[in-house]
């Protein structure tokens, strides 16, 4: 066959196969329609238990009837067997953290309505709310010795005040006040305008209570709209290392993080980096001497062209590790 047959035989057959109906349901039904988003399901989150056996995880999906994204708890063993969820029903159970024993799980939910911190009893399966919290934590923590749990929470700010506006009398229905916004992102998708104030690092007891407010300040110290930042428990207890920016001019400059330590007794910090650019994710090292930090940063270089123009490449990506005090 001349090469000329083979391709009117090849643009024949091709016509053939897309006139076919039957071809074509069958292709349709292969197809991902609109409604088969309720149909699937996420899973994200993986977090190893302290022995290796086992994984517990957030299951995503979303409600048809209501139109909405829901997640549970899932728990697998890393052989494959005793897959099961922890967690059921139409809330939002995220964040799920083992103790450093493995004998309890820490994580979010909204099951009484407003998202809380709750603790498991993996033994038992008995759980138990330790937070009720105006603003929602988030980004939880264990402490090395299982006592305390860190997060992140707002701590709610006054905003500009743009003038003294009367009283309205007695009976009157006035519209609500104005809403005046002094910062450079005043709203965000999803959460719609946002409410003033700055996220601060809170520790609270496992077992419940009083949760305490450790860092404080106009600034991000735990985290920003874009994100709450997990801290990082030291060896032995007494300090978070997390990453901020505490920049005047922040909203401007806004990935020239640092990464800082905060004293756990009295919130006192010190910046353990000073450099152009984010320094993200700090993890501390679990144990040994000396203490050592790894996060990540990016490194902004410049290549000189012909034409004299200085244009920035791709910034590079790499780990650093420091030193504590011992």
């Amino acid at each position: 066959m001349t090469p000329k047959a083979r391709i009117t035989a090849l643009v024949a057959a091709t016509l053939t196969l897309a006139s076919s109906p039957a071809l074509w349901a069958q292709d349709a039904s292969h197809k991902l329609a609109a409604m088969d988003e309720f149909q699937l399901q996420l899973p994200t989150d993986p977090q190893i238990s302290p022995d290796g056996k086992r994984i517990a995880y957030v299951r995503r999906f979303a409600d048809p009837m209501t139109d909405k994204r829901y997640s549970n708890l899932w728990i697998i063993n890393t052989d494959g067997t005793d897959h099961r969820p922890l967690t059921t029903g139409n809330r939002s159970d995220v964040s799920p953290r083992w103790s450093p024993d493995g004998t309890r799980l820490a994580y979010l939910s909204d099951a009484d309505g407003k998202q809380q911190i709750y603790i498991r009893w993996m033994d038992t399966g008995q759980t138990a709310r330790i937070t009720n919290l105006e603003q929602a934590p988030d980004a939880i923590a264990w402490s090395p010795d299982a006592k305390m749990l860190s997060f992140s929470s707002l701590v709610l700010g006054k905003g500009p005040r743009l003038a003294d506006l009367p009283a309205a009398p007695s009976g009157a229905k006035w519209a609500d006040p104005p809403t005046a916004y002094d910062r450079l992102v005043y709203r965000f998708n999803g959460a719609g305008y946002l409410k003033p104030g700055y996220m601060q690092l809170f520790v609270v007891d496992s077992e419940g209570g009083a949760p305490r407010q450790v860092t404080n300040g106009n600034f991000p110290n735990g985290g920003n709209e874009f994100g709450p930042s997990r801290a990082s428990w030291t060896p032995d207890g007494k300090y978070l290392i997390v990453s901020v920016n505490r920049h005047p001019e922040s909203d401007h400059e806004y990935l020239d993080s640092e990464v800082y330590e905060f004293s756990v007794a009295d919130g006192s910090l010190r910046a353990l980096t000073n450099r152009k650019g984010p320094d993200n994710s700090p993890v501390v090292s679990p144990n040994g001497l000396p203490t050592t930090v790894v996060f990540i940063f990016f490194t902004p270089t410049r290549v000189t062209q012909k034409s004299a123009f200085l244009l920035p490449t791709v910034p590079s990506r790499k780990l650093l590790t420091m030193f504590l005090r011992p």
